[in-house]
C-alpha cells in the first residue's frame, strides 16, 4: 500500500533544529552539569544565573562565568531560554520556552538510566549522574 509522506512544516523543522542542536551541545557533557541545568529550568520558572549558579555549585565543581557561558549558548544559538530585565533584581532572568519543554523533558528523559562514567581521578571533581527515579527531580 502507498503511503503518503508526512510533509514537514516550517515549525517542524524548527523543533527538529533545536533538538539537533540541543542533543549535540548534550554531547559534550562529560559530568552531567549541563543535563542538571536542564533539570533546574524544568522545574522552575523564573531563574537567574546566580540563582542556577547556587543549584548546581551543591553538586558540581563550576564557576559563576562558566555558568553564565552555558546560559549564552542555551539561550542564543540554541534558542530554548527567553530571558528579561529583572527590574527588581537589576539582572536577567531565563525561562524555558514553554514550546521547548516537550524537547527538552523527552532528551533529558532519554538521557535518564545512562550508565554511570567513571570519575575522573581529581579528588575535588564532584559527579552527578542521575538515575531513573531522580531524573527530573530538582537537583
Amino acid at each position: 500500500m502507498f503511503q503518503i509522506p508526512r510533509i514537514m512544516t516550517d515549525q517542524d523543522e524548527r523543533h527538529d533544529i533545536v533538538e539537533e542542536r540541543l542533543r549535540s551541545w548534550l554531547a559534550g557533557d562529560d559530568e552531567g552539569i549541563r543535563y542538571a541545568m536542564l533539570r533546574i529550568f524544568l522545574n522552575h520558572n523564573d531563574l537567574s544565573i546566580q540563582e542556577i549558579y547556587e543549584k548546581l555549585s551543591l553538586s558540581f565543581r563550576t564557576s559563576y562565568h562558566s555558568v553564565s557561558g552555558m546560559i549564552g549558548i542555551v539561550s542564543s544559538r540554541i534558542g530554548i531560554l527567553v530571558g528579561t530585565r529583572s527590574d527588581r533584581d537589576r539582572c536577567r532572568i531565563y525561562r524555558l520556552r514553554e514550546k521547548h519543554t516537550p524537547i527538552v523533558r523527552r532528551i533529558i528523559s532519554s538521557h535518564c538510566g545512562r550508565p554511570e562514567q567513571t570519575p575522573s581521578s581529581d579528588p575535588h571533581q564532584k559527579h552527578f549522574f542521575p538515575d531513573r527515579l531522580t531524573c527530573l527531580e530538582d537537583v
